[in-house]
């Protein structure tokens, strides 16, 4: 897998826990966590021929009194024979409905645009900007099902390489860490 997939791969994921805890409905000062598991799909650039997959799973912590989401994404990776590869990222806050993101490596930066009550966001868009240059522009959904995500990775010329399907369901902490632990110990 390129770097920009894998890098692309840890946006989707991480950004497709970005809404708010979907349990709650009110904005509160305590952090709140939530987790999310489900099938990342990578397709031709018309959309029509699946070109990979791989399983996600993504824990993401809203912290309203600090303005900050941060997300860890754990995916197995073709680059690494499988073995799992983690990725951070933190969103903050810089006005109603705009968060800007960065993850741990700075290898993108960008804007996610939320819309819906705050703190329990049902949809946005993606703006990025990779650090080895093109884009990753896209939109996600909380539905009453969970997340649906699509993203597209574009090129320097902005032709698109990669469309990035997830479809990701909230899951209880027990079970996260029951499939943390089984994807560590592959």
């Amino acid at each position: 897998m390129s770097r920009k997939l894998a890098i692309f791969c840890a946006i989707l994921a991480a950004s497709a826990a970005i809404h708010a805890d979907s349990q709650s409905k009110k904005k509160t000062a305590a952090p709140s966590t939530t987790y999310y598991f489900g099938p990342v799909l990578f397709v031709s650039p018309d959309g029509k021929t699946v070109m990979g997959r791989v399983a996600s799973l993504v824990t993401r912590t809203g912290n309203p009194a600090s303005a900050t989401i941060t997300e860890t994404v754990m995916q197995a990776s073709r680059a690494s024979n499988g073995n799992p590869r983690e990725y951070k990222a933190t969103l903050t806050r810089k006005d109603a409905n705009h968060f800007s993101i960065t993850d741990a490596e700075h290898s993108y930066t960008g804007t996610i645009t939320f819309s819906g009550p705050e703190w329990i966001w049902t949809d946005w868009t993606y703006d990025l900007q990779l650090v080895e240059g093109g884009r990753i522009t896209g939109k996600g959904s909380l539905t009453k099902d969970g997340l649906l995500i699509e993203k597209t990775l574009l090129e320097k010329d902005g032709s698109t390489k990669l469309i990035v399907r997830e479809n990701l369901k909230p899951i209880t902490q027990a079970l996260y860490l029951d499939l943390r632990k089984n994807l560590q110990s592959r």
